[in-house]
């Protein structure tokens, strides 16, 4: 299951966790 609102979050998300 893979809609535009999971990936939006998804590359939202991961950058912030790559910064911490």
């Amino acid at each position: 299951m893979c809609d535009v609102s999971t990936i939006s979050y998804l590359n939202y998300i991961e950058p912030l966790f790559s910064i911490i």
